[in-house]
């Protein structure tokens, strides 16, 4: 699969070269040198989550702050590579459906009444 270029929505940015290399790395757990496949991807990101509602939780004061910001960068960091990678193994152009999915919020909160997000959101 060829490795793509992700672009920031905000200003257009691309990744450095070295964040676009990094990406593509696949992780060996427990130094066992398997690659890792979609679906551990996918697992790996389950864990992610978890930790990033934790280190929100510190943020919030709703536990113990543990270097906040740090974990807070830490695991927002993890989220993304494991989303970025779940996609470039699934063959998902996230650059181009990210845009597309934004465009079409957009319309629906044009189009829905002032204040109504829930149905702007499509929940």
């Amino acid at each position: 699969m060829t490795p793509r270029r992700y672009v920031a929505a905000s200003g257009g940015h691309h990744l450095s070269e070295k964040m676009t290399s990094m990406l593509h790395m696949a992780p060996a757990p427990s130094g066992n040198g398997r690659v890792w496949d979609a679906q551990q991807v996918l697992l790996g990101l389950i864990g992610d989550v978890g930790d990033l509602a934790k280190a929100v939780q510190g943020a919030e004061g709703w536990r113990a702050p543990d270097d906040v910001s740090g974990r807070l960068s830490h695991e927002l960091s993890d989220c993304l590579w494991s989303l970025l990678t779940l996609a470039d193994k699934l063959g998902v152009d996230l650059e181009a459906s990210f845009l597309a999915t934004m465009g079409e919020l957009e319309q629906r909160l044009k189009a829905s009444p002032a204040g109504d997000t829930a149905e702007a959101s499509g929940t």
